[in-house]
């Protein structure tokens, strides 16, 4: 595995992990109702201002927090709050990642609920204009066909008005 390295010193990680760590498991952190038992899920939050409508939820995190397996990214527009739709949504495939099942009926349940969640606007019916053709549009439609040589010998049809 090539890993890359970033000209950081590493003493600054562990405070930005241990930040990542409490806001999916701290009972202050923004994405708490994401939390997996058994799964130490580092994440942030993040809601994505939009001035033509409802605001967009962003996570990104990964699990577990040592040695991590899965790093994740979600994204869901026009949801609201990174902790209200995008941040559970990452917790429920993380879980499935890292359990091969969503474990708890209480998390089986709300996963149900979140599939059934409408959050992009219904968008607006396109207006389509039918054409009218004439009766005798068949004849000016009809189509030639000439044979042109190719350069392999072999014969190529085309079709020409």
């Amino acid at each position: 595995v090539k890993k890359n390295y970033v000209g950081v010193d590493t003493r600054h990680f562990n405070p930005v992990i241990d930040g990542m760590q409490d806001a999916v498991n701290a009972p202050w952190g923004t994405a708490i109702a994401s939390r997996i038992d058994g799964i130490v899920m580092c994440g942030k939050t993040g809601t994505v201002q939009n001035p033509r409508g409802k605001n967009h939820s962003v996570f990104i995190g990964f699990a577990p927090r040592d040695n991590p397996k899965i790093a994740i990214a979600v994204i869901v527009e026009n949801a609201g709050y990174g902790g209200s739709y995008a941040a559970p949504i990452a917790s429920y495939l993380t879980e499935k990642y890292l359990k091969d099942s969503i474990t708890s009926p209480s998390r089986r349940a709300e996963v149900e609920w979140m599939k059934n969640q409408v959050v992009l606007p219904t968008p607006p019916k396109p207006k389509i204009k039918l054409k009218t053709t004439p009766a005798d549009s068949a004849k000016k439609d009809s189509i030639e066909k000439k044979i042109l040589p190719r350069p392999n010998n072999i014969k190529q049809t085309i079709s020409t008005r």
